[in-house]
């Protein structure tokens, strides 16, 4: 997308869209571009046209073929298709008679989901060890699908519909910081973008990005890159998910000099498994907040729970655990007068209340994450 005024292309932020409208698929929005003032807002927009038109079915794949969990070697065989509601309908070759098996991809979302949510199949990971998620359907556009049950990975595939993130080039550099050379993509191999320095013809100054694993590795030889999510030196030479990459010679040949300090485009923002905030007559919990009832009576007080082990499923508060359950209900354990509640699902609006009896503390009430 490039945004046009008289004749030449912003390069700059863009905020605050002032009028938007549509014409057929196409809409139309004016931006203000964040550089000036409100005073010199005349005559300074910039128009951004974007498509709204309906997402267009993929390519129907027939089988899919498993690479791992205990299924494997089985495939999922295409079972249906609705295109009213946008998605294709599989089934597990190991017994393709069998409904509760069955999920879907719907193109629209980009999303696999459980298409039979009354049984205990099934239920999406986003990784091998994520056996106890209770989310009915994937993150959008996941590259690699993991169906759980029964706290085990039943499978594993490769996501035939996977749509691969645009390449950006040159890496966005970070003005703050002096570059020595910028980096360009230069070719895509299997799953990876190469990227290397604009100063050199060689690809000896090489960086990749694999997009599904999301992880930023060193693969030059010219100069043996460390990496690091902040500009200071470090000796590690591979990156995560970061949301920055500062990229340095060695401390042994190149005395650890920063030769270029970029943000990652293919960031994602990790999954929010903070409590929410909510209200209830008249008292508020804020963000990773409970209430808690004492003596007959609910108090707002500063109980503030911590994410533990398990992806968000079990928060701790003092010497209090708070564990989710794979049907979604959730129970808490206090360790050192060592009780265990019972389980208790969320209600309507999403709130669950656990009550127990200790020390006139009688139940907490929380939010779990959306």
């Amino acid at each position: 997308m490039r945004l046009q005024k008289y004749g030449g292309y912003w390069s700059g932020p863009y905020t605050r869209a002032q009028w938007s409208s549509s014409i057929g698929s196409e809409t139309i929005r004016i931006y203000e571009h964040s550089s000036y003032s409100e005073q010199y807002n005349n005559g300074i927009y910039l128009i951004q046209e974007s498509s709204s038109s309906t997402p267009t079915q993929p390519t129907l794949i027939t089988s899919i073929s498993l690479t791992g969990g205990v299924w494997n070697p089985a495939s999922y065989i295409h079972q249906a298709t609705d295109t009213t509601n946008t998605y294709y309908e599989y089934k597990i070759s190991l017994d393709t008679a069998d409904s509760q098996y069955f999920i879907a991809y719907n193109w629209t979302t980009k999303k696999w989901f459980d298409t039979n949510t009354t049984t205990t199949h099934s239920t999406f990971g986003t990784s091998v060890s994520d056996t106890s998620s209770t989310s009915r359907e994937t993150t959008e556009n996941a590259a690699v699908v993991y169906v759980m049950a029964s706290n085990a990975l039943h499978a594993q595939f490769n996501n035939p519909y996977y749509e691969p993130p645009t390449v950006v080039s040159p890496l966005p550099v970070l003005s703050q910081h002096t570059q020595a050379f910028g980096m360009e993509y230069y070719q895509t191999v299997g799953t990876k973008y190469y990227y290397k320095s604009d100063s050199h013809t060689g690809t000896g100054t090489s960086i990749t990005y694999d997009y599904e694993t999301k992880t930023w590795n060193d693969e030059g030889s010219q100069v043996p890159y460390h990496l690091n999510t902040t500009s200071t030196f470090a000796s590690t030479t591979s990156l995560v998910n970061p949301a920055e990459i500062h990229g340095f010679g060695s401390q042994q040949n190149h005395n650890g000099t920063r030769y270029f300090s970029v943000s990652n485009p293919y960031y994602e923002d990790p999954p929010n498994y903070n409590l929410q905030s909510f209200t209830y007559n008249g008292l508020t919990a804020d963000e990773n907040e409970s209430l808690t009832q004492y003596q007959g009576s609910w108090n707002a007080w500063d109980w503030t729970w911590v994410e533990g082990d398990g992806d968000g499923v079990i928060y701790t508060f003092a010497d209090w655990t708070l564990h989710k359950n794979t049907d979604g209900s959730f129970y808490v354990v206090k360790a050192v007068d060592g009780f265990t509640s019972g389980n208790f699902s969320p209600d309507a609006n999403g709130i669950a209340t656990i009550t127990f009896n200790w020390n006139a503390h009688t139940a907490i009430m929380f939010k779990p994450p959306a």
